[in-house]
């Protein structure tokens, strides 16, 4: 329903992202967290994902260490759909959604990014809805990748909930380059 209210297609909610206390060794980490939250829509244990998407496709528990555990899915042979839940204590929510949202800043500490620049913006106020163009550089020997993305970013204060969103899409500003591989089929 979030996702749905929201018009978003991929919509990501951790349910259950808290630490809890190991009653074997005393130590907290939210992988120990096993008792059930209520949600509006359901009941979920903690530390399941609640997952959204156009696709009923189950993800898959790839990678997991400590505060931070890796899913994908696979979209169709051999190309994989990847998602991260991590936990930080050392930065707020707000913070988070500045550095990932922030072009300017993430020229300064993202060193593969050659190019990230605003096309448009929605101009609707408060919709946080934008066409971005990313040129990443790669190995050499590699071609760089560039994208042409929407990106939205939704903050609910009601239910303490912050998503970012991107798909690929295409502008006329923005054409394929014969030096670059463009990255079409992109969402997060």
């Amino acid at each position: 329903p979030l996702c749905r209210d929201k018009q978003m297609n991929y919509c990501y909610c951790s349910v259950g992202n808290k630490k809890c206390t190991s009653s074997k060794n005393g130590q907290e980490s939210m992988r120990n967290c096993r008792v059930p939250l209520n949600l509006k829509r359901d009941s979920v244990p903690i530390g399941i994902k609640l997952i959204e998407t156009v696709s009923e496709q189950l993800w898959e528990p790839y990678f997991s260490k400590d505060e931070f555990s890796v899913w994908r899915r696979e979209e169709r042979s051999t190309m994989y759909s990847y998602k991260v839940y991590a936990r930080f204590d050392d930065i707020s929510a707000e913070e988070l959604l500045h550095v990932q949202t922030d072009l300017e800043y993430r020229r300064l500490w993202d060193e593969t990014a050659i190019q990230l620049k605003m096309i448009e913006e929605d101009p609707r106020p408060n919709s946080n809805s934008h066409v971005i163009y990313w040129e990443m550089q790669w190995p050499k020997l590699f071609s760089n990748r560039d994208y042409v993305y929407c990106r939205r970013f939704v903050k609910d204060e009601k239910l303490n909930v912050m998503m970012v969103c991107s798909r690929g899409t295409e502008h006329p500003k923005y054409p394929l380059y014969s030096n670059k591989v463009r990255v079409n089929d992109y969402w997060s």
